[in-house]
């Protein structure tokens, strides 16, 4: 699996990761949604991939995991851009768009 980051999102990425350890990973985040088939697609900074994460093929300057748990979820190559907003991410492949409002949460602990 694939994803290719857009200039702006992986500048915006790695401004998050700053000088700290840790790594990026997609999610499909169903926690409160009821159904995993209702989840929405995440990102999370974790200060090391699980033992269950692949790391998926980018030509960012920093690897992105994901869980194989997840896989079934996403298409085989993705696009990841900052939204209009410049606040969040924009998700899609060739055919669709999985959101246009991903959110990017900090997980790594604080020291």
């Amino acid at each position: 699996m694939m994803i290719q980051l857009t200039e702006a999102a992986e500048q915006k990425l790695k401004g998050k990761l700053s000088n700290s350890p840790g790594v990026i990973r997609l999610i499909h985040d169903s926690e409160g949604c009821g159904c995993v088939m209702s989840a929405v697609p995440g990102l999370e900074i974790i200060e090391q991939p699980g033992e269950n994460d692949v790391a998926l093929d980018t030509k960012a300057s920093y690897p992105i995991y994901m869980s194989r748990n997840h896989e079934v979820f996403f298409e085989e190559a993705l696009m990841l851009d900052l939204n209009s907003s410049g606040l969040h991410f924009r998700l899609s492949s060739t055919g669709q768009t999985y959101s246009t409002n991903v959110k990017l949460v900090d997980r790594r602990l604080k020291a």
